[in-house]
């Protein structure tokens, strides 16, 4: 039996559109191609999609003076949580090469 532990894993519930009476003024309609199902995702896949998904995003600049440090702070911690994730990952590694190194030598 393994004592391996996993990373937890995300299920992406399917969100639906906004209803057009309730779009922001001079929001555009993008269509999007068919997603296929949404499958379990870890926290290190979810959270380095969202920060691809800001780093593609642009805003006019009033939208930047009203929301752009609220937006730069969320990237920079989703940033850090998978910094923080990989450094957990690499401990782990680290451990384990030690673990099968001591019982190597034994």
């Amino acid at each position: 039996m393994s004592n391996k532990k996993h990373e937890p894993v995300i299920e992406v519930e399917e969100v639906g559109s906004i209803p057009e009476n309730e779009m922001p003024a001079g929001a555009k309609v993008i269509e999007m191609p068919a997603q296929q199902q949404p499958q379990g995702k870890t926290v290190k896949q979810t959270l380095i999609e969202d920060v691809n998904f800001l780093r593609g995003m642009s805003f006019t600049t009033d939208e930047v003076e009203k929301f752009g440090l609220i937006i730069a702070k969320v990237k920079q911690d989703l940033i850090g949580c998978i910094l923080g994730i990989e450094a957990e990952e690499k401990r782990l590694a680290a451990l384990k090469e030690e673990k099968n190194a001591d019982t190597d030598a034994e």
